[in-house]
């Protein structure tokens, strides 16, 4: 593969400090297992850190490092174009083709709260949003499937025939038209 993955450390590698007598917290297990996977898979991950900027703050993340066993990853601050993707508590993904908001708007809200913003349920603007279909035999799975669980937003029209079931799949375009309050 050609690029890096990043990954943030304070909130994504590690949880923040909770009087545990470091500057960080709790590794996040999930998060450092799957660095682990995807550095012995063979593709090259970096810590993407503001950390990187500084000294002291560096010298904090490269010990967190040495203890893990991975001592030759890379620690910056700087995306490059040969970054893949980047594991960060704070980053909305964002679609580079449409510029539409991806993120989930309950994860934006979590992510908004920290400067005390709660982003509302955006409007539905069909004409910017791709819509998925599925037509199946009746006795395929699909044909009890709740339905109901789709995220707020999200339209399901499901329409039965003699022979099948067919299901349009509208998802809302997150963050588009929404309300912001502060």
């Amino acid at each position: 593969m050609n690029g890096w993955v990043g990954f943030d450390f304070d909130g994504a590698l590690v949880k923040f400090p909770s009087g545990n007598g470091k500057t960080y917290g709790a590794d996040n297990e999930e998060v450092v297992s799957f660095l682990r996977t995807l550095k012995q898979s063979g593709i090259e991950v970096r810590i993407f850190s503001a950390r990187a900027g500084n000294d002291g703050s560096r010298a904090i993340v490269q010990g967190w490092l040495i203890e893990h066993g991975l001592s030759d990853v890379a620690i910056t601050d700087r995306k490059d174009f040969s970054m893949a993707a980047l594991l960060d508590d704070l980053a909305i993904t964002i679609d580079p083709a449409t510029g539409q908001v991806m993120t989930h708007p309950s994860a934006l809200n979590t992510i908004m709260a920290r400067i005390g913003v709660r982003i509302g349920e955006p409007a539905m603007d069909k004409s910017r949003v791709p819509e998925t279909k599925v037509k199946v035999k009746k006795d395929n799975a699909l044909e009890g499937q709740n339905l109901s669980a789709a995220p707020v937003g999200t339209v399901v029209h499901k329409t039965v025939t003699a022979d099948s079931v067919s299901v349009t799949v509208t998802p809302a375009p997150l963050g588009v038209g929404g309300s912001v309050t502060k």
